[in-house]
């Protein structure tokens, strides 16, 4: 219980509910590593996952530079990812009696990722829109636009979830859209990833989900993560302590990212 309540990422007023079609983590960014032939999971980041632009772009680049390299090999694609991310966005739309709409929720230019938001939204063919951009009216979400207000049925959320709402979560935040909170716990929108979904990404949780994948599951994973302990349990403590200088310690929480 400790580690999900001492965990920044965790938000109290999501408890209980379930969001559309009951997909919480739509995307998730798996870091890998490969030891003795298997492969191993070392972080799941399912908050606002980044860098598939950039896998793209790179694909672009190199089979413009090596064509003959690519078709020697033949080398899978990659350019399909947009058009899957396209069907799973829309697929979890609140309303499926109409088109639905899709915009990538962005904090602004001046995030680190703001040139990966930009890409989606133009090869999703969807809009691009900033706080500013979107309002909530009657528990609905709309995106302002020259012909009017026009109702959002899924937003791509490139907002960490503390930012996205300052009447229920930072109140200073400038980057968030008052009433979002309440809007999605009605069911009235989709948010992709769902807002609390960080709580997940703690390396802490990594011992218990074997344990967990059985008792939500009933299946064993699909790939392990690398051995971890969490110290907030005395005896793996102990266990970690004796052994530090062959051990990699990572904050609990990813609030409180830092060097290894």
């Amino acid at each position: 219980r400790d580690i999900i309540e001492a965990n920044d990422a965790f938000v109290p007023s999501m408890m209980g509910v379930t969001p559309p079609a009951g997909i919480y983590a739509h995307i998730a960014g798996v870091d890998m590593v490969k030891a003795d032939g298997e492969f191993f999971v070392l972080e799941d980041n399912v908050r606002t996952p980044s860098g598939v632009s950039y896998m793209i772009g790179n694909r672009e680049a190199e089979m413009r530079l090596f064509p003959n390299l690519f078709r020697q090999h033949r080398v899978r694609p990659v350019d399909h990812y947009t058009d899957f991310l396209r069907d799973s966005l829309r697929s979890v739309a609140p309303q499926k009696d109409h088109e639905p709409k899709v915009v990538v929720m962005t904090p602004g230019r001046f995030n680190s990722a703001y040139f990966e938001h930009a890409f989606l939204a133009r090869q999703l063919g969807c809009d691009l829109a900033e706080a500013d951009d979107l309002t909530v009216r009657g528990g609905h979400v709309y995106l302002k636009t020259l012909e009017g207000l026009q109702p959002v049925d899924v937003i791509l959320r490139r907002t960490d979830t503390a930012w996205c709402d300052p009447l229920e979560l930072r109140a200073n935040s400038t980057l968030g859209v008052p009433g979002l909170m309440a809007a999605a716990r009605q069911g009235k929108v989709s948010i992709v990833n769902t807002l609390g979904s960080g709580v997940v990404e703690s390396p802490g949780l990594m011992p218990f989900l074997p344990g967990l994948s059985q008792r939500l599951l009933g299946q064993e994973l699909k790939m392990p993560s690398v051995a971890t302990w969490w110290c907030g349990q005395a005896a793996e403590r102990e266990q970690v302590l004796a052994q530090l200088d062959r051990m990699v310690v990572k904050p609990a929480f990813p609030a409180d990212r830092g060097e290894p």
